[in-house]
């Protein structure tokens, strides 16, 4: 059965895993360790599932419906929420375009951990409440990153929060969305596309040494 136990070992592994990787390669403040971490969690708890006979159904998001439910989802966060947040909050649209360059690289860290986690927690053998708790573990995983690296990534310590509202006011659309589609994926892969906007329009562009 799929449990949202089986994150701890990624959310404890992942830091530890990633203690010594050199990072600062991309020139958007933290977007590669961001990107690395969600990667390296997400391929670990897939690699979980799978050995606990629950592995990822992939082939399911390359119909047309769950593809359609992905870019609603996508596109509601990015457009819908995130012109909101530019208004009242913060820049969310990109204002150059090499920010947009950094899009696909955080994309394909991010994807990982978002299919991984939604069928962790929303698969017919999913608990109630483990949304929530893979969550936490999440926050626990990057948390446990700062400890360890705490010059290096002292940044991600003021996104934590922030990043903590992204995942509950996305979590509720993906899961209606997920739902409407018949399968969680495609919340996973709409998450995925929304947070990676949001990171590759707002986190600080730096020169890379």
């Amino acid at each position: 059965a799929c449990q949202p136990v089986r994150s701890e070992i990624s959310a404890m592994l992942t830091p530890l895993l990633l203690w010594l990787v050199p990072i600062g390669g991309l020139p958007l403040l933290l977007g590669d360790y961001l990107a690395l971490h969600f990667a390296l969690y997400g391929v670990l708890t897939a690699l979980g599932l799978r050995f606990a006979g629950a592995p990822l159904p992939w082939r399911a998001l390359l119909r047309p419906r769950p593809l359609f439910a992905a870019a609603v989802i996508a596109g509601v966060g990015i457009l819908v929420l995130g012109l909101a947040i530019d208004r009242y909050v913060t820049a969310f649209v990109p204002t150059t375009s090499t920010r947009i360059l950094f899009l696909p690289v955080v994309l394909l860290g991010l994807v990982p951990f978002f299919l991984a986690d939604e069928w962790l927690t929303r698969g017919a053998a999913a608990p109630r409440g483990a949304y929530v708790l893979t969550k936490l573990l999440l926050l626990v995983s990057l948390a446990v990153a700062i400890v360890l690296r705490p010059q290096e990534l002292f940044f991600l310590a003021i996104i934590v929060p922030v990043m903590l509202l992204f995942l509950a006011a996305y979590g509720l659309i993906s899961r209606w969305a997920g739902q409407a589609a018949g399968q969680p994926l495609a919340s996973g892969l709409g998450n995925a596309v929304a947070l990676a906007w949001g990171i590759a329009a707002t986190f600080p562009v730096v020169a890379v040494p």
